[in-house]
């Protein structure tokens, strides 16, 4: 005689209720993704796969973390969304990430990694706090707790990890944006003054770019992003420019905004020419595909139709399904917030009342 667990009937309701909303958030995503292609070819350019070989494929990770429980900042995630949009049109194949924890941080690059060994370009853009511990850079993830300097390598991701996950992959060209010299948030604590990032060395083809010049400190800004990614996203989007031109641009338009307090700063060691968006006269095998080819799935899109079509529930299994499907995903802590309250709920409904004497 078979044993069936108590909790075996809800696990199978959840799993249905996952596998129906996964289908159904996918069906959306596709149609908005088919929708927006069919109206506007051109603007579809930037996520679609190459259209020939010899048009090398391009890998971003994006992050923005603004949300800390101590100093929160206002512009990473505008920042961080304005970058990955200039990336797209410039044919990146972009993972956006916001407000990540250190485990979903690792674990964002991690996956990068994995997927830029198959080679092309790869570029990683950070937005939020960083700092620099005894001539170590570490990007620093929300909802961390450091009251000691030597607690930052536990609690934080190294930038050289970032470095050397991407340089394992042996592609051909790697580009790293760091928007990370804010003020130490933990300054106060800490036995050392030094001030934003330290200098770091490029990898044999890499370019390195910082927001400011190392053990200097850039403003988060007053806009809607910081004065950095404001530049940055300007020269990105401008045809017929190498990528050093690109770099030198956003260099001289901040330090003349910042009437000279803030300078940007690149090392690279690159060995071959890279245009973000090709002019007339860039070599084909350097150039944005051209011809339009079926949508990429856009996993963040799908994830955010997912949770529009259960937010308003009052069902906790809806939501333990997203959880199943998105565990560190960027509503994870609404949605289980929503299955305590449920809980909480239920349990003052189920309680015997008591009797007026």
């Amino acid at each position: 005689m078979a044993v069936i667990h108590p909790n075996h009937g809800e696990r199978m309701q959840t799993q249905s209720r996952l596998i129906r909303l996964t289908a159904l958030a996918a069906l959306a995503g596709a149609l908005l993704s088919a929708s927006a292609f069919a109206a506007d070819p051109k603007r579809n350019l930037a996520v679609s796969q190459p259209a020939a070989p010899t048009v090398e494929r391009r890998l971003a990770l994006v992050i923005g973390n603004g949300a800390y429980d101590v100093s929160p900042l206002r512009n990473p995630v505008n920042d961080a969304r304005a970058t990955a949009s200039a990336l797209r049109q410039s044919g990146f194949q972009v993972t956006e990430r916001i407000n990540l924890t250190q485990a979903q941080m690792r674990e964002a690059i991690r996956e990068f990694g994995d997927r830029l060994h198959a080679g092309g370009v790869g570029l990683f853009y950070y937005a939020g706090h960083g700092m620099q511990v005894k001539g170590r850079n570490y990007l620093i993830p929300v909802r961390t707790d450091i009251k000691r300097e030597d607690e930052v390598a536990d609690q934080a991701v190294s930038a050289d990890a970032v470095l050397q996950k991407m340089e394992s992959a042996k592609n051909r060209l790697n580009i790293v944006i760091l928007d990370a010299c804010r003020n130490n948030p933990f300054a106060r604590s800490f036995r050392s003054n030094a001030q934003g990032l330290a200098q770091m060395d490029a990898p044999s083809g890499t370019l390195l770019a910082f927001a400011t010049a190392p053990g200097s400190v850039a403003a988060d800004g007053s806009g809607a992003n910081g004065l950095y990614t404001q530049h940055l996203v300007a020269s990105l989007k401008t045809p017929g420019l190498k990528i050093e031109d690109v770099f030198k641009r956003v260099r001289v338009a901040v330090k003349r905004d910042s009437n000279g307090l803030q300078v940007p700063w690149e090392n690279t060691s690159l060995e071959g020419d890279f245009y973000f968006r090709p002019g007339s006269g860039t070599p084909a095998a350097l150039a944005v595909p051209t011809v339009p080819t079926a949508p990429v799935a856009d996993h963040t899109a799908i994830e955010i139709v997912f949770w529009e079509s259960i937010k308003d529930s009052q069902n906790s299994m809806d939501f333990k399904a997203y959880l199943e499907k998105y565990p560190n995903g960027q509503f994870a802590d609404i949605a289980k917030n929503r299955i305590e309250q449920s809980l909480r709920t239920t349990e003052n409904e189920t309680k015997p009342r008591k009797r007026k004497q």
